[in-house]
């Protein structure tokens, strides 16, 4: 670590100290903590950008956060424990089920940090207004500072990116064409690191911003065509002209004109048949979408207005609730297990067994796969911050001003160093809690009661992973990606029903929000498990239920023999069929019905090629 850096971080944790200093003085030093918590949720969600619709993100951070406040008042003034648990219990799986949305980043952790850390320090009825008050100016303070660190990079950061993942393509041809060792990681990094963002953005507006899907859809095909050059593509002649459209692709993204890049994909899939399938097909893929990127109309959006609001959550909220989905699992557990820990700590009303609850926070995972390390690096980590406690207490010999000292040097050191690991950032947070219970309850009691507890908590926390609602990425993948193409299928159906002028559009509109919901459910899994052959089918998919929805809403215009001509494609689909869809003679139709029959005849070719790399997918050792 240089200087610079050393020094910045330095500045930051004052500038922290300073925060929480002022936010005491402000609001009372019974609202410390709300100071620490703000703190704490305002540098986790820097890594979401609030700036996209910053009114709206306030007014959620600010319910959250009231809701917070609100909660844990009534889960401890009605002083019953089981009534308690209900409102904890709710809280909790409210709060994980909103906030989760990217597995690797759990937006969740603050807002139960926060209602743990409110449940152990409570106020009075009197105290009420003063604490809703401070969530409210925390609430403002958070969504102002992440609007300031987004607003002036949000257009640069995605440029950046993408012209990043084009030069990293660009490089890979090259590598590969001087016969060097080649792999993806970099490119699959940059990729992950591109969809996380967008994905981010467009999930705050279902179905009303195309260009980011499109953008999602690009980094996909990109992503494809990297891993085809970096697995078996080695002609010379293709390697240069995917080079080139890579290349050209990094200059639109700096500022140039789009048509030279058009020009040159065009140029590559009429001139380069010979090129691999994959290469072709994700190729064909970008054109479309960087041209309806840049010519979008209105007939991208999906008009619902004839949809009652209700119709439209409930449908998605069935969707959401169901046991497929690692946002609903691990939400329903870390919900049941904090509210049982929380329960054991209210009944019996020890100050120690609050630790119950703060290690299930810390131990509950979303899904199996490394939750057993975990579970080890936490008890390694306790270990080492119990043996830093003790060794705190033999140095300050009860003096509390000594031992304020330590546990301010000890924040410092684990704000400059950052840990990455584990079990030593969990080392560093169990020394924080034992100062803090030592300087606040007897320390003899502290070292036996609350270790014990936390070991509990770990042993629990772990049991829970493999017994309640257990969820495993691979296999829910797999099962999820079944599930969109049955999805698609009854799409198909109500497509004929359109063409032969049966129309239902409250079944069409419960068909898209669940095929989104399942997306959606799909995209939260890739954000920590990495999976090309699933990404690429995602992508596919969402694209073929676009699309069905859009011919679908353009059938009520078309004229009595397109219709019949798409009704017919539809009568004699054969799902099962490894022969692609031709398109009928449209010799007597006008260009926009013959588009629209063309366009059917893609999407029911999309349901095929979707089918055949689902069983691809299926399979252990997949490859592209």
């Amino acid at each position: 670590m240089d200087a610079r850096t050393l020094a910045g971080k330095s500045l930051f944790f004052v500038l922290i100290c300073v925060f929480v200093s002022g936010f005491s003085r402000a609001f009372g030093p019974e609202n410390n903590l709300v100071g620490v918590i703000i703190i704490v949720l305002a540098l986790t969600m820097l890594s979401r950008d609030l700036s996209v619709r910053p009114v709206w993100n306030l007014g959620v951070v600010t319910a959250c956060t009231l809701a917070m406040g609100a909660f844990s008042f009534l889960s401890v003034w009605t002083g019953n424990p089981y009534m308690g648990a209900v409102l904890n219990f709710s809280f909790v799986f409210g709060a994980c089920f909103y906030a989760m949305h990217d597995l690797n980043s759990p937006m969740h952790f603050p807002f139960l940090l926060g209602y743990a850390f409110m449940l152990s320090v409570p106020v009075t009825a009197e105290g009420l207004p003063l604490r809703l008050l401070a969530l409210v100016a925390g609430s403002v303070f958070v969504v102002g500072l992440n609007v300031l660190f987004h607003y002036a990079s949000k257009g640069r950061r995605e440029r950046e990116g993408m012209a990043a993942i084009c030069e990293e393509v660009a490089s890979l041809c090259v590598s590969v064409k001087a016969g060097a060792a080649t792999d993806t990681g970099r490119l699959d990094e940059l990729c992950g690191r591109m969809d996380g963002y967008l994905y981010e953005r467009l999930k705050s507006r279902f179905l009303s911003r195309p260009g980011d899907r499109r953008m999602l859809d690009i980094v996909v095909s990109l992503q494809v065509v990297g891993t085809v050059v970096s697995l078996r593509e080695r002609d010379p002649a293709v390697l240069d002209g995917i080079a080139d459209i890579a290349n050209r692709m990094s200059s639109y993204q700096k500022g140039e004109d789009m048509q030279p890049l058009l020009d040159s994909i065009d140029s590559f899939l009429r001139d380069r048949p010979e090129s691999d399938p994959e290469t072709r097909a994700a190729l064909r893929l970008l054109r479309d979408q960087l041209w309806r990127l840049s010519f979008s109309t209105s007939a991208d959006r999906f008009d619902t207005a004839d949809i009652p609001a209700s119709f439209r959550i409930g449908t998605v909220l069935r969707e959401s609730l169901r046991r497929d989905s690692a946002r609903f699992t691990f939400s329903f557990r870390m919900a049941l297990m904090f509210s049982l820990c929380a329960f054991v700590w209210q009944y019996t009303g020890d100050d120690n067994a609050k630790a119950l609850a703060f290690t299930t926070i810390a131990m509950v995972q979303p899904y199996l796969e490394g939750t057993a390390r975990r579970a080890a690096l936490r008890l390694v980590g306790t270990v080492a911050g119990i043996l830093a406690a003790i060794a705190s207490l033999v140095v300050a010999g009860g003096d509390l001003a000594v031992l304020t000292v330590i546990m301010l040097v000890s924040n410092y050191v684990f704000t400059v160093v950052s840990p990455k690991r584990y079990d030593v950032m969990m080392g560093f947070v169990t020394l924080s809690s034992l100062l803090t219970a030592i300087m606040t309850n007897p320390p003899e009691t502290i070292l036996t009661e609350r270790v014990a507890f936390i070991f509990a908590g770990v042993l629990i926390a772990s049991v829970a992973n493999r017994v309640i609602l257990p969820y495993r990425l691979s296999d829910e993948n797999s099962v999820l990606c079944r599930r969109y193409l049955g999805i698609t299928l009854e799409q198909i159906r109500c497509l004929g029903e359109s063409a032969d002028g049966r129309q239902d559009r409250l079944t069409e509109t419960a068909l898209i929000l669940k095929a989104a919901t399942v997306s959606s459910k799909i995209r939260t899994n890739l954000t920590q498990r990495a999976d090309l052959p699933i990404r690429v089918l995602l992508s596919r998919q969402d694209r073929v239920t676009t699309g069905i929805a859009l011919v679908s809403r353009s059938l009520s215009t078309a004229g009595s023999e397109c219709r019949s001509l798409v009704r017919g494609m539809v009568s004699g689909f054969d799902p099962g069929s490894r022969t692609d869809v031709r398109v009928p003679d449209t010799s007597g139709l006008d260009q926009k019905e013959s588009d629209l029959v063309s366009q059917t005849a893609d999407v029911l070719n999309g349901y095929l090629r979707d089918s055949a790399l689902l069983g691809v997918v299926g399979k252990r050792g997949r490859q592209l």
